[in-house]
């Protein structure tokens, strides 16, 4: 609540800053009388909707107490005119019986930011005193820190609660009278309720009521967090704290209400007593009050003071996460061209049609918002965590705006066509400045428009160029696997003794004009793009086609061949099928074949990944745990798993000699295999030591640079004949 009515006393600055920047842009004068009375009336919509808010709402300095503005519900609450509080301190004015309370609430301002449901005594005029219940938040006017208040007073409530204490015959004729609902129920089981709460609920008399459980008149979302609150309240003959929810009337409409409850013993029994108070009203004035703070009144989109904020939040959970997010600056080209020539209700309209088509474009978590004119500001969230990569998402979010918004627009009879220009920046929590970042979208925007409109730019010319590579590298990579570009070399898998037992296939891809371009360059487009799916099965098929090949080779007849898969490609619907058709195709023996798996498809669907790993491991197909100890699995998915092989990752082996940690994990690695009856295998062998140290632990099977690089067919089959 603090935080929707803190953006009505900073309305004015909003005001001025938004009339600066209509000067700036170089409108009419006619633009600007329009922009000025448009803005006039919101303020004066802003300043209705706050005075006659329901609560007593304040703002004073923090340092001192001294109040910088109040509401008239609040003068009127402590019989004060606004000559004697504003300017003054609450001292001062006497306003806090205990001032110890309000040091409590500075202290929680100070350390916290806010307080919230803290109860204390205030001091009318007249020297009686109120109970209230009082929501504070700090905030910043004009770099002076202060804090804005909003306070309820319940002393009513509190009289209810002590006087049902205090005599039952006494508290029935009370609660009769009082204006909020109540009722008296035995663990949900309604014994007495007062003829507010059986008005207030839309029903004729009491006996409507009594005898019924209490939970029928709430509506179903709520229902099971109201019999956990009566539990814990009977438990501990204790009280409830304020909540909102929603009861249902007799004719099904919904009532919004502010309930709380106590228990106590009444005799043997424990009565439960709850205090209900409609507050639709409250509610009602409250949205209302949100959309004028918040919203854009023409499009219903985020106004700029919503989206600085959701921008401030997506910073700082970007920050947290250290997934990048993107702020992006959407202008309409030419729109001043159609106001002149077919007036602004049909600049409105193609405006609201905009703001529409981009509401579509971007996901749910991520804001679009307008912030004048013709101008619209989007924060996307969630971004890969490097760079190219976000730049990537990016670039997909963007051909989707500029294509929807080319898309003609039905104004009057004729169908209208228009661009728009995109500036993009990015952002990662490294502490720029909100206003730094508006800056720097809006010149990439104005960058946009020089390139010849209805065009992308990023602010980062180096990031620009880096979404051009990638886009030219995915049509190289789709060319490539329509003119049979790849390659495959082998890397030998040895024994003890240098024997060789097989090979690992590892994808190469020859351009005609890049050369060989190493996998760690292409294959992570290969994945973002649905690529790998192709590719792989181009992989397995030819893997296959070899050991078939080996098999009538007396020689190479016993060596297998370990593929990689990747995480997309197992999860493809068909993936099983493809392989049991490529076994069959090429009459390879699936006890030869071994597919390399990485941890990563444990993330999802473990018991999927199983189920495929069980159909094939039927037919004699082997699996491999690429990388293990680097990704997610745990010990519980991976004894479910019908593994026959451990590959120890070449981060531990590198420094196993130099590195106690290292070489404590792959001596673990090892022994984990052995008890589970599991192969193990270590890749990234270069040095004969490391051989050494890896076999005294346990691992007798290496591939790595110590015995052969990865080669071409030719050249690996010359490389076996020569051990």
């Amino acid at each position: 609540m603090a935080a929707v009515l803190t953006f009505a006393f900073v309305m004015t600055a909003l005001v001025m800053a938004t009339r600066r920047k209509n000067a700036e842009l170089g409108q009419s004068v006619a633009e600007r009388v329009k922009a000025t009375e448009q803005l006039n009336a919101s303020e004066e919509r802003f300043v209705k909707a706050f005075s006659s808010n329901p609560m007593l709402v304040t703002i004073s300095t923090i340092a001192e107490g001294r109040y910088v503005d109040v509401n008239d519900n609040f003068l009127r609450k402590i019989g004060r005119t606004r000559e004697e509080v504003v300017g003054h301190t609450a001292q001062e004015i006497g306003l806090w019986k205990n001032p110890r309370d309000r040091r409590l609430t500075i202290e929680s301002l100070r350390k916290y930011g806010r307080f919230a449901g803290f109860e204390a005594e205030l001091c009318k005029k007249s020297g009686e005193s109120m109970v209230c219940e009082m929501w504070g938040e700090s905030i910043s006017i004009e770099g002076v820190p202060c804090a804005i208040g909003v306070t309820n007073d319940i002393t009513e409530r509190k009289l209810v609660e002590n006087s049902l204490r205090e005599s039952e015959g006494r508290n029935r004729t009370f609660l009769a009278f009082s204006r909020d609902g109540i009722w008296i129920h035995n663990r949900g089981r309604i014994e007495y309720v007062n003829d507010a709460l059986v008005s207030m609920l839309g029903y004729g008399s009491t006996q409507d009521l009594v005898g019924r459980t209490i939970y029928e008149f709430f509506v179903p979302e709520f229902r099971e967090a109201l019999r956990a609150r009566v539990a814990d309240v009977v438990l501990t003959l204790g009280r409830a704290p304020l909540t909102e929810t929603a009861m249902l009337r007799r004719d099904g409409s919904r009532l919004e209400v502010e309930t709380t409850a106590a228990a106590f013993l009444q005799g043997d029994a424990v009565q439960n007593v709850s205090i209900i108070r409609d507050i639709t009203g409250r509610k009602k004035t409250e949205e209302r009050i949100e959309k004028l703070a918040f919203f854009d009144q023409l499009t219903g989109l985020p106004n700029r003071t919503l989206l600085l904020d959701r921008l401030k939040q997506a910073m700082a959970a970007s920050a947290r996460s250290g997934h990048r997010g993107a702020l992006l600056f959407i202008d309409l080209d030419n729109f001043k061209m159609l106001n002149d020539t077919l007036g602004h209700d049909m600049g409105d309209v193609l405006l609201q049609q905009v703001a529409r088509r981009l509401a579509l474009c971007v996901r749910e978590g991520d804001t679009v918002s307008r912030v004048g004119g013709d101008e619209f500001l989007v924060v996307l969230t969630g971004l890969s965590a490097g760079a190219e990569s976000a730049a990537a998402d990016i670039d997909t979010v963007t051909e989707k705006i500029l294509a929807s918004l080319n898309q003609s627009y039905p104004l009057g009879r004729l169908p209208h066509r228009s661009t728009a220009s995109i500036g993009v920046t990015l952002f990662s929590g490294d502490g720029t400045a909100i206003d730094e970042l508006m800056k720097q979208a809006d010149l990439a925007m104005y960058k946009a428009k020089e390139a010849g409109r209805n065009n992308v730019c990023f602010f980062d010319p180096t990031l620009e160029s880096a979404v051009k590579e990638r886009a030219a590298l995915e049509d190289d990579l789709r060319r490539a696997l329509q003119d049979k570009q790849f390659l495959l070399h082998y890397q030998a898998q040895v024994g003890d003794g240098g024997r060789c037992t097989g090979a690992e296939v590892l994808i190469r891809w020859q351009h005609p004009q890049r050369g060989m371009v190493s996998p760690a360059d292409f294959i992570f487009l290969a994945e973002a793009t649905g690529l790998i799916i192709p590719l792989g099965h181009w992989v397995l098929e030819t893997a296959c086609g070899q050991l078939a090949t080996w098999a009538d080779d007396p020689e190479m007849a016993h060596f297998s061949i370990a593929v990689n898969v990747s995480a997309r490609q197992f999860h493809d619907r068909d993936f099983v099928d493809q392989v049991l058709a490529v076994l069959d195709q090429t009459g390879a023996d699936p006890k030869k074949l071994k597919l390399e798996l990485t941890e990563s498809l444990l993330v999802d669907d473990v018991a999927g990944v199983i189920r495929k790993m069980n159909a094939l491991k039927e037919q004699g197909v082997g699996f491999s745990l690429d990388d293990f100890g680097t990704g997610y699995s745990s010990l519980s998915s991976l004894k479910r798993l019908p593994l026959d092989q451990l590959k120890i990752d070449q981060s531990f082996v590198r420094d196993i000699l130099i590195d106690p940690n290292d070489a404590a994990i792959a001596k673990m690695i090892v022994a984990l295999a052995e008890s589970m009856g599991l192969a193990v295998i270590a890749e990234g062998v270069e040095t004969e030591e490391q051989r050494k140290r890896l076999a005294s632990h346990g691992c007798h099977a290496y591939q790595g640079y110590l015995f052969s690089r990865p080669l071409p067919l030719e050249e690996f089959d010359a490389f076996v004949k020569r051990l």
